[in-house]
């Protein structure tokens, strides 16, 4: 193999690692990408059903959402003011203001944070 052709199969086999380097970041960046949505909600009602799991979760007046309602992901997460929130405990914030994380390729909501108003003590 002559030495220009050796440059030019390492020049090809260089540029390809990079182009599937590029294209993993690009795929990790799912929010930068667009594909979550988190809207701020006045009020997020979550519907429970008799095994106390949560099935729906309703926001009420959310502008930039297609919906009025959203499924929850399998791996739903709850906090409130930071602090992370069990699903039994959550049934006493249903209805207070937070922010509501939408993933948009599956319409599921990943994420609730409840707010926690100022002065308000920690639960």
């Amino acid at each position: 193999m002559t030495m220009k052709r050796m440059c030019s199969v390492f020049v090809a086999g260089l540029v390809l690692g990079l182009l599937s380097v590029t294209g993993n970041a690009e795929q990790e960046r799912s929010m930068l990408d667009g594909d979550l949505l988190a809207a701020e909600i006045m009020s997020v009602e979550l519907v429970f059903n008799s095994s106390g799991e949560v099935v729906q979760v309703r926001l009420e007046d959310c502008a930039q959402c297609e919906l009025p309602g959203y499924l929850p992901s399998r791996k739903l997460r709850f906090s409130y003011g930071g602090q992370s929130v069990s699903s039994s405990q959550v049934r006493s914030l249903n209805g207070n203001p937070g922010t509501v994380v939408i993933n948009r390729e599956t319409g599921m909501v990943e994420q609730v944070m409840f707010w926690r108003g100022r002065g308000a003590e920690a639960e």
